[in-house]
């Protein structure tokens, strides 16, 4: 079964994953923001940075949900596979299976 089906036949949405992921993006003290990243001389993409001491990931508003949690997923796998920080089995599954 390929992974866009297994999410699906367990009936989550795209905007049930997104909630989930942002969850744990606040219980791992990563804020999320959504900017437009279109730029027509630099090529631009959603991903996580550190500033003023704190972890930011910037995803791009024009994605799709799906594209948004997805961006947002492998954004934070780093940081969720080194803390202890509990988060709920959804949004460990999904940054898991991303």
């Amino acid at each position: 079964m390929k992974q866009d089906d297994m999410f699906a036949s367990r009936g989550v949405e795209n905007a049930t994953a997104l909630r989930a992921l942002e969850e744990a993006a606040r219980r791992l003290s990563v804020e999320v923001r959504y900017e437009n990243l279109r730029d027509d001389d630099v090529n631009i993409s959603s991903g996580m940075c550190q500033m003023k001491g704190g972890m930011i990931v910037i995803i791009d508003k024009r994605l799709d949900t799906e594209h948004r949690w997805r961006a947002l997923a492998a954004a934070i796998r780093h940081i969720s596979s080194e803390s202890q920080v509990f988060l709920p089995p959804l949004a460990r599954e999904l940054i898991e299976k991303v």
